[in-house]
């Protein structure tokens, strides 16, 4: 993946780990199915709680509130690393 703004270097070690896990989820999980989705005009709301379960909603929130607790970043990098498994 190419990061032109080196974002990636921003992240933690445990952020890019949650990073190379929502690449290997997606990749499995959605990859497979993207164009028919769009094609049929639906969002895969059953993997919302995939997600959940796997730690990507609220990942600022404090652990108390079933958040990673992560320190809000300066920069949008979460679509940065998802923008990867969009190409086909």
């Amino acid at each position: 993946m190419l990061d032109f703004y080196a974002l990636e270097d921003l992240l933690t070690p445990e952020e890019k780990e949650v990073q190379k896990a929502a690449r290997r989820f997606l990749e499995k999980e959605a990859l497979p199915h993207i164009r028919h989705w769009w094609e049929e005009g639906v969002f895969p709301t059953h993997l919302i709680p995939r997600f959940a379960e796997l730690g990507f909603l609220g990942p600022t929130l404090p652990p108390e509130y079933g958040g990673r607790g992560f320190p809000a970043p300066p920069t949008a990098s979460s679509p940065t690393s998802w923008s990867g498994w969009t190409r086909g």
